[in-house]
């Protein structure tokens, strides 16, 4: 018998909750999990009880007729935010987390905030941060990015797990240093390389290459280009995306993401 999967939620009823609740919702259906959403209570000021958080979730699902009479469980508990999550994907053995995130002030950090961040350096399984204020679009092309090592090739088609079900298009994407800007190139790939396709079994794939001089205008503009609904980039646990090119481009990379991005643990 197959093990239903199950989707861990961590919410903060912020602005970010609806839009990361309507991403959950059509994960969560199309794979037939189970979705559990956490709230950790952190100020021994805050003495809500479980009905008050109920009250405050059913007035943001009001907002969307698309999340009407949607099954979960909500969770609330009292602790360290990052430790208490942790403990809850451990304890219950969460295959996903979806995380809203606001983000900080430090650069680095702007995208992921420090709790998602330190969610996917910990989580055993992989994270899907949303941006708040990224409106809920469907996931219908994904872009897998890849430094073409076997540790990454490896798990493309796990990556894709969720998704497929969504029936999305997807673009894999290896970029090349370039020494000169001005000769920044891309061309796609009439098929597929060898150690791809017997990696990546996925149909509708194209591969694309990319040399760049700078990776985040490199990245940047072929998402845009492609018009992306999600990234995936595959990390090292603790070692925050240390395993992809190098860590500097990559954070600099975090600081500027605009739209969701699954983080694969390797």
């Amino acid at each position: 018998m197959i093990k239903q999967d199950k989707i861990l939620m961590p919410l903060d009823f912020s602005d970010c909750t609806l839009n990361t609740l309507l991403y959950a919702k059509a994960i969560t259906e199309t794979n037939g999990a189970q979705l559990e959403l956490l709230h950790v209570k952190e100020k021994d000021s805050e003495a809500k009880i479980q009905k008050d958080y109920k009250e405050r979730l059913a007035d943001i699902i009001d907002k969307d007729a698309n999340i009407n009479n949607f099954p979960f469980t909500l969770n609330v508990c009292k602790g360290d935010r990052v430790k208490e999550i942790y403990k809850f994907h451990k304890r219950h053995k969460s295959n996903l987390i979806i995380m809203g995130t606001q983000g900080v002030n430090n650069l680095s950090r702007k995208f992921f905030g420090t709790n998602t961040l330190n969610i996917i350096q910990q989580a055993e399984c992989p994270v899907l941060a949303i941006p708040c204020g990224h409106p809920y679009k469907p996931i219908n092309k994904i872009v897998i990015s890849t430094d073409m090592h076997s540790n990454s090739l490896k798990l493309l088609d796990e990556s894709m797990r969720f998704f497929t079900g969504l029936h999305p298009e997807v673009y894999i994407l290896h970029l090349n240093k370039e020494s000169d800007i001005s000769t920044q190139t891309e061309f796609q790939l009439s098929d597929l390389p060898g150690n791809v396709k017997k990696r990546f079994s996925y149909p509708d794939v194209k591969m694309f290459v990319s040399s760049f001089k700078d990776f985040n205008q490199g990245l940047d503009h072929f998402l845009q280009k492609h018009q992306a609904d999600m990234l995936i980039m595959f990390t090292k646990r603790r070692k925050f995306f240390e395993s992809f090119y190098n860590k500097s481009l990559t954070l600099a990379r975090v600081g500027n993401l605009s739209l969701p991005l699954l983080a694969y643990p390797m």
